[in-house]
């Protein structure tokens, strides 16, 4: 039997490096899928609190916009009332609230024309501005208050 001669690439032993690689196992879709379901669970409830959020701030900025004195009073009657809305305005209501109650709500007291002008201070007596300087406890200004309680 003649020898045959095996072809150098086939006659070298192949290393670990050079061995190809299983494919990845494919990726189970139910866990998947339940992961996808859980995000977007996440995501609906992320989006509602953001909603929720950005009404609250509204109706805040209407709240302050109005004077209201109590926000967390003021702003939780008016969420009552436009929970119960099908299609709420927040400035009809924060309007609303300031007429039923009042009383969460700053007064903006414009100025009567009744009130006469103040009469400015008259001028201090010697004998007023002498004690007055006696009060700051000098003995110069002491003897003269006394000076000029005498006269």
């Amino acid at each position: 039997m003649p020898s045959e001669t095996v072809p150098a690439t086939i006659a070298t032993p192949v290393t670990a490096a050079e061995t190809p690689t299983p494919s990845p196992t494919p990726p189970d879709t139910t866990a998947l899928a339940k992961r996808i379901d859980d995000l977007e669970s996440q995501l609906a409830t992320t989006r509602t609190d953001l909603a929720r959020s950005e009404r609250r701030r509204e109706i805040e900025r209407h709240l302050v916009e109005a004077g209201a004195s109590d926000l967390e009073a003021a702003g939780a009657l008016v969420m009552e009332r436009i929970a119960a809305a099908s299609d709420p305005d927040i400035a009809d209501e924060v309007r609303a609230l300031r007429r039923r109650k009042p009383g969460l709500f700053k007064r903006h007291s414009a100025p009567s024309s009744m009130v006469g002008r103040t009469q400015p201070e008259p001028p201090a007596s010697p004998l007023d501005t002498a004690a007055r300087d006696a009060r700051t406890g000098s003995r110069s200004a002491l003897l003269r208050y006394m000076r000029v309680r005498r006269a």
